[in-house]
């Protein structure tokens, strides 16, 4: 199967673009005489007509902003952070709009996590759990992971964090989606802990994240190095002994063989720093730790900071999807990147707002002293979950609008007494305020309209409304 966009026709007529499955390598075809390897071209879920639309219909539904958190630049646009289910969220977003993706998705680990939140120390659980086994868990996050494909430019990347639990069979699935050769690196994420004397196995003490390219064009990726942590590690590496020249300044030699080995000055080694390989050796958050927020599944910013700077630059997009307690969308605003954070719980969502707003708070502080970039807003929206008091006081526009969107109509335009057709059905909005009926007059002109329309036994419309007056709802 080649890697072919997929032309869509929407409801509107509208064509958009969808990512194909990229051709397979070779690699994955064996020598005849050792026979096939079972390595199926489509990801697990994969049906060639309708995508993971058959496993996940899609389902259209509008955004429901909650809140703008405001830093006093209205004119730059917004970093979003959505509560919702994020195969749906993404399915809403533009294609081709993001630089770099993180996820931390749930590790089919099988284990119920407990968080307590809040003043009155509310217990909140969220469970690692899969019904449908290890297919139905890969299946599940296939879906997402083509929608991530499809939201990454060209010269975008995407990291996969996982654990030993699934991240063999996950690997194979990215291959699928993102193709072999698109592969970048496994990053290992080595942390200390007590080791204890286990009779099966060694301590296990990494997760591995996952690196692919969206395509072969490319991505943006730098080095990232770390100080030194002393001029002895330093010289163990180089495994020169340090010498002085003439004017005092320590230096090694370069390792190089031949005459030509030339000096290596400590002070500017030790300014330059060290580039990381793939083993990052940081330590996991404990709750005494300045940043710890008591989520359970909580990431370090030392870690993220790598992530991002290593495959991103200032200015570029930054999306977690499963956000979590909202590390990702920190780190990515303190290193002056745009962001997209989203996840299914409204308790991760909280905590990420009140962490985006302090880190701005600080970062505001600071630009009065320094030229720092201008701080983005941010606004909070809902997918599916909708708030009915923010609804009610929306204008007669605003509210038409979302209430044909939720009901998968288009909006008409020109037109006074119909607000919005679902397919060729003329449909009606009511009032966005709760106290203000659908009355018997409403029901008479939107019942003129459809018969200017069509004729007598062909009429038929919609009214959605709050509540309907009760001589409106026996009107004829």
């Amino acid at each position: 199967m080649r890697d072919e966009p997929l032309e869509i026709v929407d409801d509107e007529g509208i064509e958009s673009e969808q990512p194909g499955l990229p051709a397979q390598a070779e690699v994955f075809r064996m020598p005849k005489r050792f026979g096939h390897v079972p390595v199926d071209d489509a990801p697990l879920g994969w049906d060639k007509e309708k995508r993971f639309e058959r496993e996940f219909p899609r389902v259209e539904l509008p955004f429901q902003q909650v809140e703008r958190i405001s830093f006093g630049h209205p004119e730059l646009e917004p970093n979003q952070l959505f509560f919702g289910d994020n195969l749906h969220i993404m399915r809403m977003l533009p294609s081709e709009s993001i630089d770099l993706i993180y996820i931390d998705p749930p590790f089919f680990s099988g284990r119920q996590y407990n968080l307590i939140f809040g003043d009155k120390s509310e217990l909140r659980s969220f469970s690692d759990i899969w019904e449908g086994g290890l297919n139905g868990y890969l299946v599940w996050l296939n879906a997402r992971l083509y929608e991530m494909k499809r939201l990454l430019k060209p010269t975008g990347a995407i990291y996969v964090h996982l654990d030993w639990h699934a991240v063999h069979y996950v690997k194979v699935e990215l291959d699928s989606i993102f193709g072999y050769g698109n592969f970048m690196n496994e990053v290992i994420w080595h942390y200390s802990g007590w080791n204890r004397k286990l009779t099966s196995g060694f301590n296990r003490r990494h997760d591995s994240i996952l690196l692919y390219g969206r395509s072969a064009e490319g991505v943006a990726f730098e080095s990232y190095a770390r100080p030194w942590s002393s001029v002895e590690e330093y010289v163990k590496v180089r495994k020169q002994k340090i010498r002085v020249d003439e004017s005092g300044r320590e230096y090694v030699l370069s390792d190089a063989g031949g005459g030509n080995r030339v000096k290596r000055y400590l002070d500017e080694a030790m300014a330059a720093g060290v580039f990381v390989d793939d083993v990052w050796d940081i330590d996991k958050l404990n709750n005494s730790a300045i940043e710890a927020i008591g989520y359970p599944t909580q990431k370090p910013e030392a870690l993220l900071d790598r992530l991002i700077q290593s495959a991103s630059v200032e200015g570029g997009v930054i999306a977690d999807f499963f956000c979590g307690g909202g590390t990702t969308a920190v780190t990515a605003q303190r290193l002056g990147r745009r962001w997209i954070a989203c996840d299914i719980s409204r308790v991760a969502v909280s905590l990420t707002a009140d962490r985006i707003a302090k880190v701005a708070e600080r970062t505001e502080k600071r630009e009065v002293q320094t030229s720092l970039d201008p701080i983005p807003d941010f606004t909070i929206s809902n997918w599916g979950i909708y708030e009915v008091d923010r609804l009610t006081e929306l204008n007669e526009d605003a509210f038409r609008e979302f209430v044909i969107k939720a009901f998968a109509g288009r909006i008409a335009t020109g037109a006074e007494d119909v607000h919005g057709y679902k397919d060729v059905e003329p449909l009606y909005v009511g009032s966005p305020k709760q106290d203000d009926p659908v009355g018997v007059e409403h029901v008479s002109e939107f019942a003129k309209a459809l018969l200017r329309r069509s004729e007598v036994d062909e009429a038929k419309g919609t009214m959605l409304a709050w509540t309907f007056a009760p001589e409106a709802q026996v009107a004829v």
